[in-house]
């Protein structure tokens, strides 16, 4: 009998291929008469037929799986309740086939054992019963009456359809109709899913790469630089215009909100980014991707700190060069706005966050690899001050997308909730120690010689002329908060060429004896500007990209704590939190979330938690960098390495080589590069290992 129902459904099918083949004939008739021969075997049987047609597919040497027509004979004719029953309990016994019931097995051994007189619809039953148990009625029971109203979906049905009918799609990508995988798990509510259910999803996948069908309706198993702002030093920038040829730019259509499905989620928006081919040995060479990961302010300026350190060692390791601008900077503003008026729109700046950044860096590194034909480029992030912030975030939120990262001058430490009072002041003061002790007696003297010039009938006027200000002041705080900004953009800064701690410093010392000491400290801001018409409060330019979008940043998750308690240069500013939080209620009408970035990327116990699971970051450093007070400056483990110098500045190990570079940045440049060797080393290694 079950050779007759192969033979049967073997000669079948053989019509249904060439009906639903594209090639193949398809004219109405044909098809009824193929309809009518299916409708004997599985309708009016009221037989699913799932083993006939396994055993007619394997005996003509074709996977059940990867067979095309079976998917669409099953797409095109298996609707009744009967045989949506049947696969279900078919499904769920090969789903939840645990060794104790084995469900399977009594399935089988009650159809095996049946009667041979019974006909395979007996056997069917038999196998229905050995599942279900003895019951009055095994399917389609009837509907609850007035007394019973029916329970409706469940939670997880509507729950479940919602999450896989909305999964986003890669715009550039075919679109790949998997509609609903629903299924009923409340059947078995206290087990877990087995292997079998991956080979039920992957025999769905398959059915739905092959014939481009919707699968709703069929039973498909569930699966249960800051300076305050970190901004770079403006005299490294590298704009546009002078960029050279070999740099070409492109826009990437980015998703506005990566994280929700509401309407305006799908919006986008054009994401500039930039690559450099020169180097690359080409499509599928698997050499390396470095990334840079844009900051605060506009690519083609941001390049001007990165791109250094990626074109020196480009040729070396033959790598494709992306720089990807952050969103809402530069040319990457949503609906096509400028910043501040997107910034002004509520709805609009709610997208503007970290989290979306990142997710932004993923898609569009993702997206190259698959235009590329990069699948196996390993890829380095590479970032300073903030962007290496994002570096280390990128690597430990995907690992998948981004093999390793250099994150310079990232404080990644630097939040309300994890920095101690007076960081950043206690490393400006102790650059200045370390250039001139009288020097930096003279400043921590000069705030109180200020404050009682201040006091004195027509002491603002007398501060003016003697600092040489572009408008009277209206009060000593104008004047400090001025000098404050000098100093530690020097400390930040001191690289070891221009040394401007030292020429402040030699500055102040080297003023006459004669001099009092407010005629000394404005030596030191004329080394520190050169000469100008006017020093203090000139007329303020337009707020620039970065001093929008980073009010913003911080005024929502970027929250450091910017205080000074008991320094040695300076007076004493308290960080008052609630002063904080209500400026940024009065500018944007939202309170910061001190804790959300240590929440979200965490830093509490950071040696012991990144130990657990992070590798491949390298955290460099300058310890005259007042931020490095905020960075990782010990080993976490063999693959997550603080590298620093002791003379070094902010983001100095990523800027571009010169032959005035003194060993020690020789050095901690060289070791990057070598640590960033070995993980690549490693990847290809792990490549061949699993036959890639």
């Amino acid at each position: 009998m079950a050779e007759d129902i192969g033979s049967s459904v073997g000669a079948d099918m053989s019509e249904v291929a060439e009906v639903g083949s594209p090639d193949g004939p398809a004219s109405s008739e044909k098809k009824t008469t193929v309809e009518r021969k299916i409708h004997k075997l599985m309708v009016v049987q009221d037989l699913p037929g799932i083993n006939p047609l396994k055993d007619w597919c394997m005996d003509n040497g074709i996977g059940i799986v990867h067979h095309i027509v079976f998917w669409r004979f099953f797409s095109v004719f298996c609707s009744t309740k009967l045989k949506y029953h049947l696969q279900s309990v078919y499904a769920d016994a090969a789903q939840y086939n645990d060794p104790i019931k084995r469900p399977v097995e009594a399935i089988c051994n009650a159809i095996d054992g049946a009667s041979p007189r019974n006909d395979t619809l007996r056997k069917i039953f038999a196998g229905l019963v050995a599942s279900d148990g003895n019951l009055t009625c095994y399917v389609n029971p009837p509907s609850p009456g007035p007394s019973q109203p029916s329970p409706g979906p469940s939670q997880t049905d509507l729950g479940w359809d919602w999450q896989l009918t909305h999964a986003k799609k890669h715009r550039e990508d075919p679109p790949l109709h998997i509609h609903a995988l629903a299924c009923a798990i409340t059947r078995h509510p206290n087990m877990f899913s087995s292997h079998y259910s991956l080979l039920i999803i992957l025999i769905l996948f398959s059915a739905c790469v092959a014939t481009g069908k919707n699968l709703d309706g069929y039973y498909i198993p569930k699966l249960s630089g800051l300076r305050r702002t970190f901004i770079q030093d403006p005299t490294r920038a590298m704009q546009a215009s002078i960029l050279s040829k070999d740099f070409q730019t492109f826009f990437y259509n980015q998703t506005l909100d990566h994280f929700n499905y509401r309407p305006e989620s799908y919006t986008l928006f054009k994401q500039r980014y930039v690559i450099n081919f020169k180097y690359w040995d080409g499509a599928n060479t698997s050499t390396p991707i470095f990334v840079y990961l844009g900051a605060e302010l506009p690519i083609d300026d941001d390049m001007g700190d990165g791109r250094g350190f990626l074109t020196d060692n480009a040729a070396q390791f033959r790598a494709l060069l992306v720089y990807i601008e952050h969103r809402f900077y530069g040319e990457s503003i949503p609906y096509g706005l400028t910043l501040d008026k997107a910034l002004n729109d509520p709805n609009t700046r709610g997208y503007f966050s970290s989290a979306q950044a990142l997710a932004d860096y993923a898609e569009i590194i993702v997206y190259l690899k698959q235009k590329l034909n990069a699948k196996h480029s390993p890829v380095i992030v590479i970032g300073g001050s903030y962007g290496g912030v994002l570096a280390s975030w990128f690597r430990l939120k995907y690992p998948h997308v981004a093999l390793g990262a250099l994150a310079s001058s990232a404080p990644i430490l630097y939040f309300y909730d994890l920095t101690p009072h007076d960081p950043y002041a206690s490393v400006v003061a102790k650059d200045f120690l370390e250039a001139s002790f009288s020097c930096l007696q003279t400043i921590r003297q000069s705030w109180d010689e200020i404050d009682r010039v201040a006091s004195e009938p027509h002491g603002l006027t007398k501060l003016s002329k003697t600092f040489k200000t572009c408008s009277p002041l209206q009060s000593s705080s104008e004047l400090k908060n001025h000098l404050v900004g000098i100093y530690a953009g020097a400390a930040q800064y001191n690289d070891p060429f221009r040394r401007p701690v030292e020429a402040i410093c030699n500055s102040i010392d080297g003023a006459s004896p004669k001099n009092d000491i407010l005629k000394k400290i404005f030596a030191g801001l004329v080394a520190s500007n050169g000469n100008l018409t006017c020093y203090v409060n000139p007329p303020s330019p337009p707020p620039s990209q970065t001093d929008l979008g980073w009010h913003w940043q911080t005024c929502s998750e970027m929250v450091a704590r910017y205080d000074i308690i008991n320094n040695t240069m300076f007076q004493s500013f308290p960080f008052d939190l609630n002063e904080f939080v209500n400026d940024c209620k009065r500018r944007f009408g939202v309170a910061p979330r001190p804790h959300w970035a240590t929440t979200y990327y965490g830093g509490h116990d950071i040696k012991l938690v990144l130990h657990r699971f992070a590798s491949n970051i390298i955290f460099s450093n300058g310890l005259q960098d007042p931020y490095s007070s905020g960075g990782v400056l010990k080993n976490i483990s063999d693959t997550v390495i603080a590298v620093y110098t002791a003379k070094g500045s902010h983001c100095l190990d990523i800027l571009a080589t010169t032959e005035k570079d003194p060993i020690w940045l020789v050095k901690q440049r060289k070791n990057e590069v070598e640590i960033i060797r070995k993980w690549i080393a490693t990847y290809y290694a792990d490549l061949r290992a699993f036959g890639k």
